[in-house]
């Protein structure tokens, strides 16, 4: 019998959160193995400062998209990626980060973090109030 696949740490402290009070983030990512090390990177600052990864971008405060869209088929799967993200939740707040050319983000309606500000993702990410919080 085959075991299951191990979960990487990441992963492991989100399904200990799940259900968890706070700040619900669903973390995303389209491109390299730098983009999914960052995004972990963040997922586990975050866990550790109260927030709670959710699966399904639907139960989610935050969005949060690490992209790469250096080429003209990357950025097409980036923009189709943020679109299906903002049907899917469309009172979330959609933060896009990575490497991004062009204005497509912001004329999307997305939160625009470019790569020299990633290192404040985790704050800007954090300041956005809960739903339960925010006022009707």
């Amino acid at each position: 019998m085959n075991a299951p696949p191990k979960l990487s740490p990441f992963r492991e402290l989100a399904a200990r959160s799940a259900g968890s009070p706070g700040l619900r983030v669903h973390l995303s990512c389209l491109g390299c193995r730098v983009n999914e090390a960052e995004l972990e990177e963040w997922g586990r600052e975050l866990l550790r400062r109260g927030a709670c990864w959710v699966s399904e971008p639907a139960a989610a405060d935050v969005l949060v998209v690490n992209l790469c869209a250096l080429t003209e088929a990357a950025e097409r799967k980036s923009r189709n990626l943020v679109r299906r993200l903002q049907r899917a939740n469309p009172e979330a707040e959609l933060i896009v980060t990575g490497c991004i050319q062009g204005s497509w983000a912001s004329a999307l309606g997305c939160t625009l973090l470019p790569n020299p500000a990633k290192n404040s993702l985790v704050e800007r990410v954090l300041a956005v109030p809960a739903r339960s919080d925010r006022a009707s």
